[in-house]
């Protein structure tokens, strides 16, 4: 089997890379809890009614993650999913029901014993994963007691709903099969095996065809075959899943391997494998003729498992292995296609969320097989995950402006490192799945004792954890992150974000080390190995300026926005009065004194107008403002300090209009959220500003440092709600269109897989001019 072990790899690394963070990131509803049913292709999460098997499956496939050894935030992601569980789905009986609208309440209250299965799988998973404190044996015990007293049927399975409807069927029984010896792996009491035992002869007795090994899927009351076609009815998927668990009770409890099993898998494999597009088939009769030729994901994986556990051979793996990655080459990596037709194509439609615990159960007994992989095998198929590593003065920065770009290199299939000053946002970015590395900066410090010891920190940080690429945000990191590369190969991409203080400041202190700074970037960002990332074309042109290589430099728009999070507010706008948000540091060089002196012009022309400003000072920076004038700010008429502000999308759906008069910026985030939110912008004409705020389009532009102005544009659109609304709309329609976060991430993506090409131009140095 250990010709196996690459497929293997290769399948766990997609699952722990891509599909876990994606269905975590976007897959979660963030808004009302739980999980999305479905994310589209292009990797939106679709809205519908939540349903308990959904949200029981995720559980269970998170948790099962974290036992599996994925390193992303699997508590968190199975936590939500238990929470809104609790929350929503259980009912004073200890049944659960079956789906509850988007706010939470229930829409349908009916018994669904397939529903009942899952919620006792994933109290199951939830047990092994949080311990007998967190009560999910306490749970699954009462749930178990319900079912036994209340729907029992006298022949070793239970009643599929509270008002007796036929058919029975097999499918429910087959997973609470699945949630029993989950259980008894946990529990050895025995009403566990009770409930196995009770629900193994049943399958053995009533439901596979003592002639042909074929499993039925529907009966009546007593467990006769149901009449008709729906009596003739087979699923070669669950003939698989069923032989699988046949096979691991028979493990569980020391017996020899049950012969029906492989007869599953024979009638499966004879009646249910279509060998010309080589996938299993949906359904077919007892007498083997093809019923529906629809290809769907989940029998493939199930048809992993199932050779697996009989032992068959590496062919037969390996074929099953290919069948299931067919499904899971889509456009977003970490999706897939539900059904393959007739016809050998893919249904264009959402990527359900029940699928992943098909998936991770496949990956689940490939796993043994995984580490029996060499390094040469990995490196020969290009299964080495490529690690990346982000270098950042402040951890609050990192999550606050360059949290979607990591997130994208881990979906992507980075290992995903971040050294950072840890302040308050550490364990945030370990919850993502990231490795975290505290350095220990001092911001603002012009010291070279300073620089010297922070670059000996990085250097031995770059030593021991030798990164393919090292993304240096901001100039600090550039500095210290190229000193410290120094004769390494380690690829070196320097995101010149906004080009500050440094380069606009007219302090003498500044000035003199602008001097030395200049030719000391020219050098470093010429080197052997070395890119540029800038926000603008303003932004480009200046580091051309400086002498480097234009063949170095990207121009990627910032991190992006998520639109999905960020969104339009169902009203337009707030009702009350006009209110002008600023979300930014208080610091000078972001134009905010102006924007207080136009709000007192604005109030002595006896405008109703609120001014709300979000944001800290930031004591690193020469312009920080003193906090004793933010404080005599706050006594100002119409205008709130609010400071730090976690939820700006809440922030602006209390405002009409967002404003940033700064002096320069890379690509501004509180306007990249407010335009996404729908906000009318009013900023500077400025690199940075001008890349979102479009004049006349969505924003109206003015001269830096400019009162009057200011006060005008801010009058002029507080004034005239038609154009609020024309502003908004293209606001939200550019954030869309050119600015979100997953088509940044998708180019800065391509950026690194071309920097990390052997052949790219920044692995010669510049030569010396």
């Amino acid at each position: 089997m250990t010709a196996v072990a690459p497929d293997a790899v290769e399948l766990r690394d997609w699952l722990f890379g891509r599909a876990l963070p994606l269905w975590w990131r976007v897959g979660a509803d963030r808004t009302r809890g739980g999980f999305h049913e479905a994310i589209d292709l292009d990797g939106k999460p679709v809205a519908r009614p939540h349903r308990a098997r959904t949200i029981a499956r995720q559980a269970f496939s998170y948790c099962e993650a974290g036992r599996l050894g994925w390193n992303g935030p699997w508590r968190e992601a199975a936590q939500h999913a238990l929470d809104y569980f609790r929350k929503h789905f259980i009912l004073n009986d200890d049944t659960v029901l079956s789906v509850v609208d988007l706010d939470g309440t229930c829409r349908e209250p009916r018994f669904d014993l397939y529903d009942q299965a899952f919620a006792l799988l994933a109290y199951a998973s939830a047990h092994r994963a949080f311990g007998h404190t967190a009560g999910w044996d306490r749970r699954a015990s009462a749930l178990r007691n319900t079912l036994e007293r209340h729907f029992a049927d006298g022949f070793g399975g239970f009643l599929p709903g509270r008002d007796g409807r036929l058919p029975q069927s097999a499918n429910p029984h087959m997973h609470l099969l699945e949630a029993a010896l989950a259980w008894m792996e946990l529990d050895s009491s025995p009403p566990w095996r009770t409930m196995a035992e009770g629900i193994v002869a049943l399958c053995l007795e009533k439901m596979i065809e003592p002639r042909t090994g074929a499993l039925r899927e529907f009966f009546t009351a007593d467990w006769m075959t149901a009449p008709g076609v729906g009596g003739a009815t087979c699923d070669p998927g669950h003939h698989y899943e069923w032989a699988f668990l046949l096979d691991r009770w028979a493990r569980l409890i020391d017996r020899e391997k049950l012969k029906p099993a492989e007869r599953l898998i024979a009638f499966a494999d004879a009646h249910g494998l279509d060998s010309r597009r080589d996938v299993v088939v949906n359904a077919v009769l007892t007498d083997g003729a093809l019923k529906d030729p629809t290809g769907r994901l989940w029998a493939q994986a199930e048809r992993i498992r199932a050779y697996i556990a009989v032992g068959r051979g590496r062919d037969e793996v390996a074929s099953a292995i290919r069948a299931l990655w067919r499904f899971l080459a889509t456009p977003t990596p970490g999706l897939w296609f539900d059904q393959l037709d007739e016809n050998n194509n893919f249904v264009i439609e959402p990527a359900r969320a029940t699928q992943l615990y098909h998936i991770v159960g496949a990956v689940a007994e490939l796993f043994p097989i995984a580490p029996k992989v060499t390094s040469a095998d990995r490196r020969r198929r290009g299964l080495q995950r490529r690690r990346v590593l982000y270098l950042v003065t402040e951890d609050w920065y990192f999550i606050s402006h360059r949290l979607p770009m990591a997130r994208a290199a881990q979906q992507a299939g980075f290992e995903v490192h971040v050294a950072t000053r840890v302040d308050r946002h550490g364990e945030a970015i370990e919850a993502e799945g990231f490795h975290l590395h505290p350095v220990s900066w001092r911001r603002g410090s012009l010291d070279p004792r300073d620089l010297f010891r922070v670059v000996r920190e990085v250097r031995q940080l770059y030593r021991k954890l030798k990164p393919d690429l090292a993304h240096h945000v901001a100039l600090p990191a550039t500095v210290v992150g190229s000193l410290a590369a120094t004769g390494m190969p380690i690829i070196c991409l320097n995101a010149m974000t906004g080009l500050g203080t440094i380069f606009i400041s007219t302090a003498l202190k500044v000035r003199a080390a602008r001097m030395v700074l200049r030719p000391a970037l020219r050098t470093l960002l010429n080197r052997a190995g070395a890119a540029v990332l800038v926000q603008n074309l303003d932004d480009r042109g200046l580091i051309e300026k400086l002498g480097v290589d234009p063949a170095r430099i990207a121009l990627i728009p910032g991190s992006g926005v998520d639109t999905d999070v960020m969104v339009r507010a169902p009203e337009p706008e707030p009702t009350g009065p006009v209110t002008v948000a600023f979300v930014g540091r208080l610091v000078e060089a972001k134009g905010i004194r102006t924007l207080v002196k136009a709000h007192r012009r604005l109030h002595a022309r006896g405008r109703d107008i609120r001014l709300l400003i979000a944001g800290l000072p930031d004591p690193a920076n020469p312009s920080s403002i003193p906090s004793d004038e933010i404080g005599r700010w706050a006594q100002e008429p119409n205008l709130s300090y609010l400071g730090f502000v976690e939820d700006t999308a809440a922030l602006w759906a209390r405002a009409h209009i967002a404003v940033l008069p700064s002096r320069r910026e890379g690509l501004p985030l509180s306007l990249l959220e407010a335009a996404a939110c729908g906000r009318p912008i009013v900023a500077t004409d400025v690199p940075g500003c001008r890349a979102i705020a479009r004049p006349d389009l969505n924003a109206l532009l003015v001269p830096v440092d400019d009162v009057q102005a200011l006060a005008d544009a801010i009058d002029r659109l507080a004034l005239d709600p038609a154009l609020r609304q024309r502003f908004g709309e293209a606001s939200r329609q550019l954030a869309e269109g050119e600015f979100s976060a997953r088509r940044i991430g998708q180019e800065l993506i391509a950026l690194y897989r071309h920097l990390l090409e052997p052949e790219a131009v920044i692995a010669r140095a510049k030569p010396s001019v």
